[in-house]
């Protein structure tokens, strides 16, 4: 406006106190400018992400039509789609993470990350969740090292606080806790595989 460098004006003005009015609005504006800038960031990574997620759906509905034969490949899905960790509105970074006490069932669904989604094997974590009372924690450790067929040094264990009151039934000597599985670094697995459920449904499911 004034035909005259930032610089000169800079030299002219340098001198001169602001208001703390002045002082007040300049820091008003400037925070406006940095949350206009936020929630545009914000938007434009919802988007991506957005996209990326159906993308990733599409495909893994693409590949239904031959996955589907595999009987082992159609039980894992349906194993996850009912116990497990699924993506929320507001949980959307969700990992791959599957929880139980049925051994058998523990047993299947990591065959199948690792046979049929072709997971490695490193890349699986195991969590025990067991109530503290109990006192031989280390032969359970060894039970599911034994059955999963991994190190026990793979196995993090947790304690359940202990209810004084309980009416649980699992108290016995075949109470081995729940076992935890999931995938490092999965969120788009789960995307994948949440895909693959939504294939199903759109097969199976109510066509109403």
């Amino acid at each position: 406006k004034t035909g005259v460098s930032k610089t000169t004006i800079s030299n002219w003005v340098s001198k001169n106190e602001l208001t703390e009015e002045q002082r007040e609005r300049l820091k008003e504006k400037s925070d406006n400018n940095r949350r206009k800038a936020g929630l545009k960031g914000a938007f434009t990574r919802k988007s991506q992400r957005m996209i990326r997620e159906n993308k990733i759906k599409i495909e893994a509905k693409r590949e239904l039509k031959n996955l589907i034969k595999d009987p082992l490949w159609l039980l894992g899905v349906v194993l996850y789609w009912g116990e497990g960790s699924k993506t929320k509105p507001w949980r959307i970074g969700e990992r791959v993470m599957f929880n139980n006490m049925d051994s058998e069932m523990i047993f299947i669904f990591k065959k199948w990350l690792i046979e049929k989604l072709g997971i490695n094997k490193d890349h699986l974590w195991f969590q025990l969740y067991i109530h503290e009372t109990k006192k031989d924690v280390e032969n359970i450790k060894q039970y599911w090292s034994k059955k999963l067929q991994i190190n026990e040094n793979k196995i993090k264990v947790y304690y359940k606080k202990n209810k004084i009151n309980t009416k649980r039934k699992n108290v016995d000597n075949n109470y081995k806790g729940l076992i935890r599985i999931g995938v490092l670094k999965s969120c788009d697995l789960n995307r994948k595989i949440t895909g693959y459920i939504e294939g199903l449904i759109e097969l199976f499911g109510d066509k109403q």
